[in-house]
């Protein structure tokens, strides 16, 4: 089998050298298990101003494994990791961040998993003792209102993940502008499997997952695969609605049995209200509403500027919105035959 490892890359000079070493050191010790047959490492700059770029290119002049594909500008994470995955040519294909901290040495479990029959295995940290009391519990209640909200996530799973060709093939199918591949992958279907491991600190540099990117990240990673938020306001509607009818009751018993009624604070009790869930209602229904008018669009994930190295001479580069789905279980057993 031949192997092809995505790293997507945004200004990581100071991490590039000791990834690409790392990587390649346990790739060359998959070759020598005869885990593998060959490799190819795919970098993605996703429009890197600090060297990234030309630090690459350096590298790629003496390693000939490696390809570089250069995106027009910044297209962000989860569309720079797609450019990867589209164009690997290998047998089997994995995913990691240049960060280091999922570990290279898990490679060679993943393609063990893959060789007993699995279709995709799942990197999962098993712990989150490194991580902020913050992020531990934001993690936590991202994972959980994503299971509550009906959307197939695997916990604690970030972009570490190897599969095979035929997943790849299905994964080109998909072509939604606000792309969320950890939700994509699971309700693929496929068989799949999780290998665990301790997640390391980023090496050097600093994480490019600020709090509001990451807010953005969740958001999107919600509302791309649950319809369920905008059963919110129908919910608070309702609600409100019952509170109205309560006060409406005392109110009215309040006039009949007392002297003394406050209406400026009925007043002010349900114009909140009502105007509470009139503004919650019109933004979900407009945030939905946004995500169709970019949908409509269909605009490309990204724009290749260059790509360098063995993925040069691939002869059906993918065109985002427009690839069609090449191979079937039903086609394979076919030509098979």
């Amino acid at each position: 089998m031949r192997l092809s490892i995505v790293i997507p890359c945004y200004n990581e000079v100071s991490v590039i050298p000791l990834t690409h070493d790392r990587i390649k050191q346990n790739l060359l010790k998959l070759v020598q298990k005869n885990k593998i047959s060959d490799y190819e490492m795919i970098y993605v700059d996703d429009g890197s101003s600090d060297g990234t770029l030309n630090l690459l290119h350096e590298i790629a002049d003496q390693d000939q494994h490696l390809s570089i594909i250069e995106l027009s500008r910044n297209y962000g994470h989860q569309n720079a990791l797609l450019a990867g995955l589209h164009h690997a040519q290998g047998d089997i294909i994995a995913s990691m961040d240049a960060d280091l901290e999922d570990p290279p040495e898990m490679l060679e479990k993943m393609i063990d998993e893959i060789s007993s029959g699995y279709d995709i295995v799942y990197g999962v940290r098993s712990n989150r003792e490194k991580d902020t009391f913050f992020k531990r519990i934001t993690a936590k209640a991202f994972y959980r209102l994503m299971k509550l909200l009906g959307t197939e996530v695997i916990p604690d799973h970030a972009e570490f993940r190897m599969f095979t060709q035929q997943v790849q093939e299905s994964l080109k199918q998909f072509h939604e502008s606000n792309i969320f591949l950890r939700g994509i992958f699971p309700i693929m279907g496929y068989r799949s499997t999780s290998v665990y491991y301790f997640r390391d600190l980023r090496v050097a540099g600093e994480t490019k997952y600020g709090f509001f990117k990451m807010v953005a990240f969740a958001m999107n990673g919600i509302i791309s695969h649950s319809r369920i938020p905008l059963l919110v306001p129908f919910v608070f509607g309702i609600f409100f609605l019952a509170l109205s009818l309560i006060l409406l009751t005392v109110y009215i018993f309040q006039l009949l049995l007392s002297d003394f009624v406050s209406e400026r604070i009925f007043d002010i009790v349900l114009l909140s209200g009502f105007a509470g869930i009139q503004l919650l209602t019109i933004a979900v229904i407009a945030e939905y509403i946004g995500r169709i008018y970019i949908e409509s669009k269909a605009r490309p994930h990204y724009i290749v500027r260059s790509i360098h190295g063995s993925s040069a001479n691939k002869k059906n580069i993918i065109k985002p919105h427009t690839q069609t789905f090449r191979s079937t279980p039903v086609r394979d057993a076919i030509s098979d035959s």
